[in-house]
């Protein structure tokens, strides 16, 4: 006598075993977010204007961070000028980012790596935007380092 599998009804044999996303924030309500941060910094977001490599640029930068206000790790404030950013793992007791609109100091921040440092570079804008020491972004977890590339190239493509 053969027996019954007893099935799970959220686990199907032929569901997907990879966890479904689960968002704590509608797309309509973060692309509202996203476009209060866009405004607010200055982002050129018309991509009727782009060339095809600059519009697949911003889209795919766009999206991660849409995708992070979808999930819950990032807010931008009612003014659109300070995104909070949840990191996914603390680093050096720090469990959140703020990014604020750059000053000058971001860019003479970079000015003290070479050309061919750009990682540095970009962390250094990161880190003055930030308010935050350089050093932590060093063993950041990438997912996070991800966030924080997005929010700095959009910021500096425009």
């Amino acid at each position: 006598m053969e027996q019954k599998k007893e099935m799970n009804p959220e686990k199907t044999e032929t569901s997907n075993p990879v966890k479904q996303k689960k968002y704590k924030v509608d797309k309509k309500t973060a692309e509202a977010e996203f476009d209060r941060f866009v405004e607010a910094w200055d982002i050129d977001n018309d991509v009727t204007e782009m060339n095809e490599e600059d519009r697949t640029d911003f889209e795919n930068h766009s999206r991660k961070i849409i995708r992070a206000i979808r999930k819950g790790l990032a807010e931008v404030s009612i003014e659109g000028d300070v995104i909070k950013y949840h990191l996914y793992k603390p680093v050096h007791n720090t469990e959140y980012l703020e990014f604020k609109i750059p000053t000058g100091e971001a860019w003479i921040a970079m000015d003290k790596y070479k050309e061919q440092k750009s990682i540095h570079k970009s962390n250094a804008f990161i880190a003055s935007s930030t308010k935050k020491p350089v050093q932590i972004f060093t063993t950041m977890d990438g997912r996070d380092m991800k966030f924080a590339q997005a929010v700095a190239v959009l910021f500096l493509a425009s």
